[in-house]
């Protein structure tokens, strides 16, 4: 890297599956083209950059400061307490690479450094007339931080990553989509930094960049959980460590990627959420359930705040009711729900985290899935089990904050006045309605749900999971995956029409070592027990 020239130093009941639109869209889909090779960046230690043979890496992500505050670069906007200036590491980097050089900032936004969001941009404009690099690389923060230094990036042509971690990027994307729903300030480049405990943050992270035309990266210290993000959603590139193992994973993720499998178009699910203010918990534990089961049921998952995506094959809509006071919006939603008016016939599943009012537009709801008026109220409990088959499947429950919960819906009075009851489960002393049905259209009560949830949620886009998991599942006709976070059953019907002659299952240890491969024969059912940490690869063999 170059240095500027003189710087100074420094119980679940059955549900119907009458959805033929669905399932045509699951097996009749168009083949995609073959996704691009993916990309690799090397995470590295200022030390260490400038001895990195980066052959087979299109660049690097160099922390440039600790934890601590030590730094290693010329930085006078850091020439104060708690920093302390080491040695300048950056001017070793060569700058005529042909490589992609970011400077990792992310450290910078621990309150205990108490850097300014003035600061923050100065120094970003600082480095680009001192170093020749491509972009920084950040975590979410305040509005005001984030301003600051997209502005001084982008008036020094750098790009602009953002760390995708929880809750911060929460904070970050409910925030903007108040004012910016398409998010037009946001960085070039998303990267997921994943755990076990944070998938679903990845799948929101992916399907809102998918819609948004986004770059999505992935890093992980899971070497599974980074093969799972490679079946499920073909990153455009991954982050790496810089150690030993990185050749290896590099090259199974390269496996996958080269794999002769057909490309394969999914249909889309438009999630659609609205912008909030007050977040009572976080998308981890919001989402799971959802977006596993619609993963598993072999959508690609689109998000979109306040707005309806054209002509997709199935529409989830959650939000509290403050939100759904949009009249602008819920009309949208009435006449989606109108098929003659909307001429559209896929699944619409309503998931109000907020009462199910008696007043106004929510009347329409109401009448539209036959609740009377007797039944409102909001009330601060969830069934933490439903009973089904003898077994007891998690569903919600545990300490609520006050926001969170029901309506108080009873089961018998909406049966009696026409409607259907797809599930329901004994509350206190009352059976209490936790899914309705009308038509093809869901409206489903109580927030949140726990992950085994997405179980019951799957019968609703198309009934792919045929028991209850506490694995993460991505679907298709031709690749599924599958990855655990405790051991757990999976019983699974794959979306594939023309099946092929047998399935290779391919089994990959907690520790990330491929340990067992197996053939069985191409039925659309597959049954398996998997392990904590375990990823589970079902690969067609074709001709």
């Amino acid at each position: 890297m170059r240095k500027a020239e003189s710087p100074s130093r420094c119980s679940a009941g059955p549900i119907k599956r009458h959805l033929p639109l669905l399932f045509l869209a699951l097996i009749a889909v168009p083949l995609g083209a073959e996704p691009p090779a993916p990309q690799f960046i090397l995470e590295t230690e200022p030390g260490r950059a400038a001895k990195q043979n980066l052959k087979d890496y299109q660049g690097m992500n160099i922390k440039i400061i600790d934890e601590d505050g030590n730094f290693f670069c010329y930085a006078p906007t850091l020439a104060k307490s708690p920093f302390i200036q080491r040695e300048d590491f950056l001017s070793d980097v060569p700058a005529d690479l042909g490589k992609q050089i970011y400077l990792d900032l992310s450290p910078l936004l621990l309150p205990r450094l108490n850097l300014s969001s003035q600061e923050l941009g100065n120094l970003v404009s600082g480095f680009s007339n001192n170093y020749v690099f491509t972009g920084v690389t950040l975590q979410p923060h305040s509005e005001e931080t984030l301003s600051h230094v997209y502005v001084a990036a982008a008036n020094r042509k750098k790009k602009l990553n953002l760390k995708v971690t929880s809750p911060a990027f929460e904070k970050y994307i409910f925030g903007y989509a108040g004012t910016d729903p398409i998010l037009t300030r946001s960085p070039d480049r998303w990267i997921t930094v994943e755990t076990t405990e944070t998938v679903a943050l990845g799948d929101i992270a992916f399907s809102l960049g998918r819609a948004l035309d986004k770059d999505l990266w992935t890093l992980s210290e899971n070497h599974n959980l980074l093969l799972y993000r490679a079946v499920q959603h073909h990153p455009k590139g991954y982050f790496l460590p810089d150690d030993p193992s990185s050749e290896k994973l590099r090259t199974e993720l390269l496996e996958i990627s080269d794999s002769k499998l057909p490309a394969e178009k999914k249909p889309v699910a438009n999630l659609v959420l609205g912008p909030s203010a007050d977040l009572k918990f976080t998308i981890p534990q919001q989402f799971s359930g959802i977006t596993n089961a619609l993963t598993a049921n072999g959508f690609d998952i689109r998000v979109t705040f306040e707005t309806f995506m054209d002509k997709a094959d199935l529409y989830y809509v959650v939000g509290r009711e403050a939100w759904l006071d949009n009249l602008k919006f819920f009309d949208a939603l009435l006449r989606l729900m109108d098929s003659k008016r909307s001429h559209v016939y896929v699944p619409v599943i309503l998931h109000p985290w907020g009462e199910i009012r008696n007043l106004r537009r929510w009347k329409k709801i109401r009448k539209h899935f036959h609740i009377p008026d007797t039944e409102e109220g909001w009330i601060s409990e969830i069934p933490a089990f439903l009973k089904e088959r003898g077994r007891k499947i998690e569903w919600g429950g545990g300490v609520l904050p006050k926001g969170a919960g029901m309506t108080f819906l009873r089961s018998e009075p909406i049966r009696h006045a026409g409607g259907n009851i797809a599930l329901s489960e004994l509350v206190g002393t009352q059976t209490l309605a936790l899914i309705l049905q009308s038509g093809n259209h869901f409206l489903v009560n109580g927030y949140p749900l726990k992950m085994e949830a997405g179980y019951v949620l799957s019968r609703l886009a198309g009934g792919a999971l045929k028991a209850p998991t506490l694995a993460y599942v991505s679907a298709g006709k031709f690749r599924t995956a599958a990855f655990a976070l405790e051991e757990t059953y999976l019983s699974l019907k794959l979306p594939a029409l023309d099946l092929p002659r047998e399935w290779r299952m391919t089994v990959y240890g907690a520790d990330g070592i491929r340990a067992e491969e197996t053939a069985v024969p191409g039925s659309e059912a597959i049954d398996a027990r998997i392990k904590a940490g375990e990823l589970l690869l079902i690969e067609a063999v074709l001709p």
